[in-house]
């Protein structure tokens, strides 16, 4: 696989950097034409998510999340949603997770556009309001990016690490025996 850098020479210089993005979507933070043209052109790339490179610590973070549920008995799963321009997102997502994370993941991935269908405890996810046809059963706990500092009555959490992913179960672990009671 090429990388974006190479397919598409000096885009990056048209976009902001994720850390400097003040809306969820990256076409709404573009305000030059070519950099409207190129990220249209990057959405549809047969390969933009097979390519993607990981957060800083995710991989990492991904693995202790995945054992400290084990340990707790509570199911993982990935939930993904794709995007509707690029019909080759699907398959591309699976690629990323079984190079990234391994084979064994592609068991625990969920690819929809609708997340608010999906039963559970708690959605970790970046997109301010996950939006969908359900009243969701889950928490949403928000993963913490710039495009989202403003929603202020969620619990959130900022990276990888092992203080964010305790955040996290001791969150997940206490909506599942909520539920459970009920």
């Amino acid at each position: 696989y090429m990388t974006l850098e190479a397919k598409f020479p000096g885009a990056r210089s048209w976009f902001p950097e994720i850390k400097n993005l003040a809306q969820f979507y990256v076409s709404d933070n573009l305000l030059d034409q070519r950099g409207q043209d190129v990220e249209k052109l990057i959405c549809i790339d047969p390969e933009l998510y097979a390519i993607a490179p990981p957060f800083p610590g995710a991989i990492g973070g991904m693995q202790r999340l995945r054992n400290y549920c084990a340990a707790a008995g509570v199911e993982f799963f990935i939930c993904t949603a794709p995007h509707i321009a690029n019909t080759y997102c699907y398959s591309q997502k699976a690629v990323w997770i079984k190079e990234q994370l391994g084979e064994p993941w592609l068991e625990r991935l969920i690819i929809t556009r609708d997340k608010s269908v999906i039963v559970g405890d708690v959605l970790l996810d970046d997109k301010p309001d996950p939006l969908g046809s359900q009243q969701p059963m889950w928490e949403h706990v928000l993963f913490s990016r710039s495009y989202n500092a403003k929603v202020k009555h969620k619990q959130r959490i900022s990276d990888w690490s092992h203080d964010s992913l305790e955040i996290l179960i001791d969150t997940t672990l206490r909506n599942y025996e909520a539920n459970r009671l009920k």
